[in-house]
């Protein structure tokens, strides 16, 4: 994705209990201006609780991104619909989803196994003349 993803906690939103959430709005936000992002190209999601007591401190552990490919486990945000919506308004493509049920993969499974803590590849395009250098 183009756009920037933040994750945080926000003043009286819902909060982990057994772990503490390591990144704020305000540092997410501050981030994005130090790098010169402005609003159309930030989302700033909150992490689900529930996934930071599980032990998924970063986002890498819970959901990755490549162009306009999101793979993300459906604990990833605490609003996902809200979160999903926003992406969809701040893309310039389509954004195409695959999400992975709690039933699917449990979060024990995401946190232990790293399985969204991977690179997505996307469709790679050869010239001819690239393809045949590559073949000879």
């Amino acid at each position: 994705m183009t756009n920037s993803t933040s994750l945080n906690t926000r003043s009286g939103e819902r909060e982990p209990q057994r772990f503490p959430a390591r990144q704020t709005l305000e540092a997410s936000q501050a981030v994005a201006r130090q790098h010169g992002l402005t609003e159309a190209q930030t989302v700033f999601a909150q992490q689900h609780p529930d996934a930071i007591d599980a032990g998924v401190f970063h986002n890498d552990v819970i959901a990755v991104g490549n162009g306009p490919v999101l793979l993300y486990h459906e604990m990833a945000f605490l609003d996902e619909e809200g979160t999903l919506d926003e992406l969809r308004a701040k893309m310039t493509s389509p954004l195409i989803l695959v999400r992975v049920p709690l039933e699917a993969v449990s979060m024990e499974d995401a946190v232990a196994s790293y399985l969204f803590n991977s690179q997505l590849l996307g469709r790679v395009l050869l010239t001819d003349a690239l393809y045949a250098d590559l073949t000879a």
